[in-house]
């Protein structure tokens, strides 16, 4: 079963796909203030990609990743203010807030391919149960 412009996804909104990456930054935060010296490496690269996930093929997922994405500098500068991105960096990073800076970016730049990608496929409806129209047919 394919998911079609029917179908639930097919709904997802500007203001839902930033609603679910703001539920997502929201816990990132949370959770790094409630957790003195650990960081949370997946953190800066999930939120730019939950437009990807959850609105990939319609025309403003690309829009909505940079809001993701000043969603996540907000989380880092709130986080690095508070003195909380003071945990272990993965190598080859000197420090946990340079590990999150390059991460975000990395996620970002994925979220902006990835909805660019999706567009010029053509996919039908949008989020993560999408399929490219011509899946499934025979040539």
């Amino acid at each position: 079963m394919s998911a079609t412009p029917d179908s639930d996804n097919a709904d997802m909104t500007p203001k839902a796909t930033l609603a679910w990456t703001g539920g997502l930054a929201i816990i990132w935060l949370v959770v790094a203030v409630t957790r003195d010296h650990t960081t949370l490496h997946l953190g800066p690269l999930l939120v730019p990609l939950v437009p990807l996930l959850v609105a990939r093929s319609e025309p403003f997922a690309r829009k909505v990743t940079g809001g993701a994405a000043l969603m996540g500098v907000a989380v880092i500068g709130i986080l690095g203010a508070s003195g909380r991105l003071e945990g272990p960096a993965i190598a080859p990073f000197t420090s946990a807030i340079v590990e999150s800076i390059v991460l975000l970016g990395i996620g970002t730049t994925i979220g902006v391919i990835g909805t660019l990608i999706s567009r010029r496929e053509g996919t039908s409806g949008s989020g993560v149960l999408d399929v490219p129209e011509s899946f499934g047919s025979n040539p």
